[in-house]
């Protein structure tokens, strides 16, 4: 399924699902699928894989600060060929999920026994 496919379209709507690598990238393809790994070229030239958080409408809504693609360039075999990862390209991200009635926890507490 494609980016530009009926059902992830759907998922989109308000409020809906945010494609968090779209989010923080508005004007980059993002290519994560088909990478020919016996080149050394990037060939990736569909968008595929994805993260996805939903948007409640509310004050506690995700931030999306970045995401980017990982797993993008290949490592080398002692003959010198490429050797990429995957024939695909992995989506990271970072979001910062805080609700607003809620205080934020930084740590989990002891529980050891001392």
């Amino acid at each position: 399924t494609g980016e530009q496919s009926p059902v992830l379209m759907g998922w989109q709507k308000e409020p809906g699902l945010i494609d968090v690598f779209r989010a923080a990238n508005p004007g980059v393809s993002g290519g994560t699928v088909w990478q020919n790994i016996y080149v050394d070229w990037p060939t990736t030239d569909r968008r595929v894989d994805f993260i996805f958080v939903l948007d409640e409408g509310t004050g506690s809504s995700p931030v999306v600060h970045s995401s980017t693609l990982a797993f993008d360039q290949p490592g080398r075999l002692p003959n010198g060929d490429a050797l990429w990862p995957s024939d695909h390209r992995g989506v990271m991200a970072d979001i910062e999920f805080l609700s607003l009635d809620r205080p934020r926890i930084s740590r989990l507490p002891d529980t050891s026994t001392r």
